[in-house]
């Protein structure tokens, strides 16, 4: 398994193989575009303290980029060592 997929196996909001940070980005972007939380839904993710339920898209925004953060700044440290 690679550095890279290691990575991704830690993390609870990607899932290898299924949902990486391109995903995230590109579904935030439809929700937001459709109105989605505009129309006063919402969605729960996963995050490393329980699940969040997220009914703004600025507050989805900053969940994918904080979990983006913590997922590359790791994968940088790695391929350093």
């Amino acid at each position: 398994m690679s550095t890279l997929d290691k990575l991704i196996s830690s993390s609870v909001f990607f899932k290898r193989g299924i949902f990486n940070h391109t995903n995230a980005d590109i579904l935030a972007k439809q929700l937001i575009d459709n109105g989605f939380f505009k129309a006063n839904h919402k969605v729960t993710i996963n995050t490393r303290t329980g699940d969040k339920i997220i009914s703004e898209e600025l507050e989805l925004r900053k969940a994918i980029e904080e979990e983006k953060i913590i997922y590359f700044k790791q994968s940088r440290f790695k391929k350093i060592i």
